[in-house]
Order: C-alpha cells, then sequence, then structure tokens
C-alpha cells in the first residue's frame, strides 16, 4: 500500500483544494497556509512480500517461469491464500536468459510496468474465469523512454504489483483459483517505436491461490465530540475534544470522509483526526454579528480505488455510510 498511498494523498489534496475553493473561496485568499490532506485509507491489507522467501514459505511462493516469449521469460512471487477482498500483492520478475547473443532486440521498456499486467483467475470447481489489471490512477503518464532498461541474460527486472480483488468482489467467491499473470507490449502505455526495444507478450506458469472466507474486523477512529472555533476563525478539534469510535469495516475497501456545511459538501478527504494541522472550515469572510453553521462529517466505505477526480457515492462501489454525526456551531 506505500505506493498507493502516496498517489491517494495526491488525489486527495486535489480534491479537497478544489472543494475548499469551490465553497469558501480559497483560490481568492493569499495565504501562506499549505494543506497537508489526510489520507484516504485502506481497508485491511494482505502482508508485504519478503524479500528472503524461505522467511515466509508458507505465505508465498515463488513459481518457476513460464514459456519464453521472443526469448525472455517471466514468473511470479505470489501468496498461496489471501482472504476475500483482500488485495493480492505479487512480484513480477523478468530474465533473458533465453535471449540469443547478439539478437537485435537490447532493450526493454518498464514504462509504468504494473499498468500492462493482467491476473486471469478461474475457479477450479466451476471453470468461471475473471479478469482483472492495476487500475488507471486518472492522471496522464508520459513515456520518455528513460525507463527502457539493458536486457541481460539474467534476472535483469523485478517489479512488485497489487491486484485490487475487491473490483471483482461478487465475482471472486472462497475457493481454490489457478492464475496466471501477463504482460503485453506494447500495451495502455509506452510509445518507444524503436526497432531494438522488445514486443511481445510473457505468461507467468500457472500458480494456484487459495480465496478464504472473510473475517470479521473493525477500525478505531478518533471523531470529534464537538468542534472548535478557533482564535483564528478556523474550526478543527483537539483531541481533548475527541472520542474513541470503533466501527466495522470489509476487507480491501478505502476509508475516506465527506465533510458538510449546511447541507452541501465542501471537502473530500480522509477521516477526521484530532490536532490535525488541517482545518476543517474556515470563517475568514466573517465579519462580525450571529452566525451559524450545521456541519456534518460522513465517514465512508468504498471499493472505488482513490484518483484524480475521485468522487465515490452511494450509486457505485458498494459504498456504506460507516458513521455519521452532525455539530451545530454559533457565534
Amino acid at each position: 500500500m506505500d505506493m498507493d498511498r502516496s498517489f491517494i494523498a495526491v488525489c486527495v489534496l486535489c480534491a479537497a483544494v478544489g472543494s475548499f475553493a469551490a465553497c469558501e473561496g480559497l483560490s481568492q485568499q493569499k495565504s501562506s497556509y499549505k494543506p497537508v490532506p489526510r489520507a484516504v485509507d485502506e481497508g485491511p491489507l494482505s502482508g508485504d512480500l519478503k524479500e528472503d522467501q524461505s522467511v515466509a514459505a508458507d505465505a508465498q511462493r515463488t513459481y518457476v517461469r513460464g514459456p519464453e516469449s521472443a526469448g525472455l521469460k517471466c514468473r511470479v512471487t505470489a501468496p498461496v491464500s489471501v482472504e476475500h477482498n483482500m488485495p493480492l500483492k505479487i512480484r513480477f520478475e523478468v530474465d533473458g536468459f533465453w535471449m540469443r547473443p547478439g539478437a537485435e532486440i537490447t532493450r526493454f521498456n518498464a514504462f509504468a510496468l504494473p499498468h500492462h499486467l493482467e491476473l486471469m483467475l478461474t475457479n477450479t470447481t466451476t471453470g468461471q474465469s475473471n479478469q482483472l489489471t492495476i487500475e488507471d490512477q486518472g492522471m496522464p503518464m508520459r513515456d520518455s523512454g528513460g525507463q527502457a532498461i539493458a536486457i541481460e541474460r539474467t534476472f535483469f527486472g523485478k517489479w512488485d504489483a497489487t491486484f485490487h480483488l475487491v473490483k471483482l468482489r461478487d465475482k471472486l467467491q472462497p475457493g481454490i483459483y489457478a492464475c496466471t499473470v501477463s504482460y503485453k507490449y506494447p500495451g495502455r502505455y509506452g510509445s518507444l517505436s524503436e526497432p531494438d526495444i522488445w514486443r511481445g507478450t510473457l505468461v507467468s506458469s500457472p500458480f494456484s491461490l487459495e480465496i478464504v472466507p472473510e473475517t470479521p474486523k473493525t477500525r478505531m477512529f478518533m471523531v470529534p465530540r464537538k468542534l472548535v472555533l478557533e482564535k483564528d476563525l478556523k474550526v478543527r478539534f483537539k483531541d481533548r475534544h475527541a472520542e474513541k469510535l470503533e466501527l466495522h469495516v470489509r476487507n480491501g475497501f478505502w476509508v475516506g470522509a465527506y465533510y458538510f456545511a449546511n447541507g452541501s459538501w465542501f471537502s473530500l478527504s480522509g477521516p477526521p483526526t484530532p490536532d490535525d494541522v488541517n482545518y476543517i472550515s474556515w470563517w475568514k469572510d466573517y465579519n462580525g454579528g450571529d452566525k451559524k453553521v450545521s456541519y456534518k462529517i460522513e465517514i465512508f466505505e468504498t471499493a472505488d480505488m482513490p484518483v484524480h477526480f475521485w468522487h465515490p457515492s452511494p450509486n457505485s462501489g458498494d459504498y456504506r455510510v460507516l458513521w455519521s454525526k452532525t455539530y451545530d456551531m454559533e457565534f
């Protein structure tokens, strides 16, 4: 989830800044304040791959290389089992042991490689097959050629990738699955057309994956008992104003929060955090007199991955409200 979290934070910042600008005029306010986005949280994750296979031999396995394609072969390291809807983390390796000396193909374009990978899962009982790719994160990616690497007659490249099985949630019931991971170039990304660039399709050897039933899980949140208007007219809450809240969450779902003022949402971000550098709201246009605002915070979970212009709703991604509370403030 490390790479994912960095991107999620960028997406949330874009959404949050755009939302605040629309509703509170931040784009017209000259200020040195630089918001740090609350990270949208991903649900319970499978364990990270270990460099040393022997450390977790019962948890993951490195499989033999698949068939040759234009002088290259690939292999996969993957867990032996995973809970239903858990992300599946794999390692994809490519080698050139079968590349002929003096071959005209000398480079392999690794640009956005995980986004060229495809996972095929076939239920060994029903025979039903499903395909899954790595999600497009909604931002344009330009191939400058800097990730074209020299093909060596050894293991010259390995890449970690995460398949979010929650995207197939109802189609992927617990059971034993025969799986393969394939890579195709050219694919969705990568625009190098020089004659020395490798082209073809790599397919891993089949491997077995057991999807086991999901076990119930809860997560702890710190939510405000009340919101406080501070001297700078920013609305926040301190640790002394917070209370613990334990909520049931589902495997693989992302957890975020909507923030509303007088019935209209103005921010999409991560769950609230006490003593956060980010303010919840800012009464910067207040010029005196009476003022009343009704705030609402809604914590939710969704199977829709956070991307650029992410806007989860009850109409998609098995959206579910986990908790909400309204705070009436007046001054």
